[in-house]
C-alpha cells in the first residue's frame, strides 16, 4: 500500500473513530430515556392509568427499535475499522473498501434520523473511502455484487449481535397490573 493511500486508511479510521464516540454518546442518552420511560409504564400500570401506559410503552418501541439501529450501525462501523486495520496486502486492501464503501453508505441512512451529527462523520467517510478508492490508482472498483454480498452479510451480522444485546440488556415492557407490581 502506498504512503498516500495508507495515509488516507489512517484517517478513514480515525474519523470511524469518532462517529463510534458519537453512536456510543446517542446509545447512552437512549438508554437513559428507555430506563426512564419504562419506569412511568410500570407506574401507570401500578396507577391503574392502562391508556398512558400504553402511550408510553409505544413510545418506548420507538426508542427501542433507535437503540437497536445506533448498535448495529456501531458494529457494522467497528467490523469496518477492524478490517482497514487489519489490512497489509494492497491486493486485500482493493476488496475491503468497496464493502466498507457500501456499508457506511447504508448504515448513513439508517443514523440520519436518530443521530444525525454521526451520518454526517459517515458521510465524510464514505467520501475519503471513495477518494482512497480513486487515488489508488487502480482502475474503476466500484460497486460489485460481491462486495454488496459482503457488505450485507456484516450488516446481518451487526444486526445479530446488535438484537441479542439488546434483548439482554432492556427489560420486558410489562403487559398486565400484575406484571408491573412484580418489577
Amino acid at each position: 500500500m502506498s504512503k498516500p493511500v495508507k495515509d488516507q486508511v489512517d484517517n478513514a479510521i480515525k474519523m470511524i473513530s469518532a462517529v463510534e464516540l458519537t453512536l456510543d454518546n446517542q446509545m447512552k442518552k437512549l438508554k437513559e430515556k428507555d430506563g426512564v420511560i419504562f419506569s412511568q409504564v410500570v407506574a401507570n400500570l401500578k396507577k391503574g392509568n392502562r391508556p398512558r401506559a400504553k402511550m408510553l410503552a409505544n413510545e418506548l418501541s420507538v426508542i427501542r427499535r433507535s437503540i437497536k439501529m445506533v448498535s448495529t450501525s456501531h458494529f457494522a462501523l467497528n467490523t469496518i475499522k477492524e478490517r482497514l486495520i487489519t489490512v497489509t496486502d494492497y491486493g486485500e486492501f482493493v476488496t475491503a473498501i468497496s464493502p466498507a464503501l457500501a456499508i457506511t453508505k447504508s448504515i448513513q441512512k439508517d443514523v440520519s434520523m436518530t443521530a444525525p451529527e454521526a451520518s454526517n462523520g459517515l458521510s465524510r467517510i464514505a467520501s475519503d473511502l471513495n477518494d482512497i478508492i480513486t487515488n489508488s490508482g487502480t482502475p474503476s472498483i466500484g460497486y460489485s455484487p460481491q462486495a454488496g454480498e459482503e457488505a450485507e452479510k456484516i450488516i446481518q451480522e451487526a444486526a445479530k449481535l446488535a438484537e441479542q444485546r439488546t434483548m439482554k440488556t432492556l427489560p420486558e415492557v410489562p403487559n398486565t397490573l400484575g406484571e408491573a407490581e412484580a418489577i
